[in-house]
């Protein structure tokens, strides 16, 4: 955020408000994205249990490291002192 602000010559709230709705169009992108990717139209050729590992894949890990990604910022000495 503040490299936004910085970058481009935006206050504080601008800054903000880009930073957040850059994080909501990756977060559409991304549910977007599993979404295709678990469409039964995209997934009909596979095997009953490729779908259920693609299913995993989605659920366990793609989520779970968006997740990770989320709460590490959150936590960390890095942004946070």
């Amino acid at each position: 955020m503040l490299c936004l602000e910085r970058e481009h010559g935006l206050s504080r709230p601008e800054a903000l408000a880009r930073t957040r709705r850059r994080r909501a169009e990756a977060l559409d992108l991304f549910t977007a994205a599993q979404r295709a990717l678990l469409d039964p139209a995209a997934t009909g050729h596979l095997a009953p249990a490729e779908r259920e590992l693609l299913r995993r894949y989605c659920t366990e890990a793609l989520q779970t490291t968006v997740r990770g990604a989320h709460d590490w910022h959150h936590a960390s000495t890095r942004y946070h002192g």
